[in-house]
């Protein structure tokens, strides 16, 4: 690796449920046909979309958590929990940084910890 210096593409994979890697908040939104909420700066959840199914999505078997380019200072994050289209209405420029997969099995809803 020390002798490559290309650019490296955007991974491309798309989840069975439509979810791929740095999808924007309102595409994840429409893609799961309701809102969603995610835990604001007070929580150790920060940016991890709640686990629930509300709406298509059942985000208890796919961890979702968001980045964000412009989120540094917005009041709206200090809440605990933030309603996903709140977001989106405050211009604040959030995407999927981060999927957790929960293999079939495994408990719903229970994040592997180290």
């Amino acid at each position: 690796s020390a002798n490559f210096n290309k650019q490296i593409r955007e991974n491309n994979w798309v989840l069975e449920s439509g979810i791929r890697y740095n999808m924007k908040l309102d595409e994840l939104i429409r893609l799961n046909g309701a809102d969603l909420d995610f835990y604001g700066r007070n929580s150790e959840y920060y940016l991890s979309v709640v686990p629930q199914k509300k709406g298509e999505i059942d985000f208890a078997t796919t961890g979702v958590i968001l980045d964000c380019v412009n989120c540094a200072g917005a009041p709206v994050l200090d809440e605990k929990i933030i309603s996903g289209s709140n977001a989106y209405d405050q211009n604040l420029n959030l995407h999927i940084g981060l999927l957790i997969l929960t293999p079939q099995g495994s408990q719903k809803g229970k994040y592997a910890s180290r």
